[in-house]
């Protein structure tokens, strides 16, 4: 069994969204970024719930939760909140997993240079002519915040991957 460590795909989506070309009035903004796995496990009366767990060496085939915190640290609201997230490489994003609490979410399949509603993008087919994107298409996802975020004020956007 192949364990792959997600450690550098956490460390490359703080980078990418501390990037102020891609998270814009980062200023007062703070960005925190975790990928975790759903676990099955017993409370103490032995009824089975599901917990979450930091994602620090998973399987192929795991899904993986990724959620970005965002806080506004500062004295003033602060507007025109944009978040990019690429898809972490050797994962297939999970159709339909994206959130986000007063955004607008869209998707790209060219790298991060033009985003899109998944029913505008397209791919090249397997005839050259386009075809509809699909999830395992997508490379990165953009989140822009419609309504400014307050002082002390925190929201979360996120989204969930397969390792192939």
């Amino acid at each position: 069994m192949r364990f792959i460590p997600l450690i550098t795909t956490l460390l490359l989506l703080i980078g990418i969204a501390a990037n102020p070309a891609l998270a814009e009035n980062q200023g007062n903004v703070l960005l925190k970024s975790t990928a975790e796995v759903e676990m099955t496990t017993k409370d103490p009366d032995g009824k089975e719930i599901i917990v979450r767990k930091p994602a620090t060496k998973v399987l192929p085939d795991t899904e993986v939760i990724y959620t970005n915190t965002f806080s506004n640290i500062g004295a003033e609201p602060a507007e025109n909140i944009r978040l990019d997230n690429p898809i972490p490489e050797h994962t297939v994003y999970v159709a339909g997993s994206a959130f986000g609490e007063d955004t607008e979410i869209t998707f790209s399949v060219d790298g991060g240079q033009l985003f899109e509603n998944p029913k505008n993008l397209t791919v090249p087919g397997p005839d050259g002519k386009p075809r509809p994107a699909t999830a395992a298409d997508y490379t990165h996802i953009r989140w822009v915040r419609a309504a400014p975020l307050q002082p002390g004020e925190e929201a979360h956007a996120g989204f969930s991957v397969q390792l192939e």
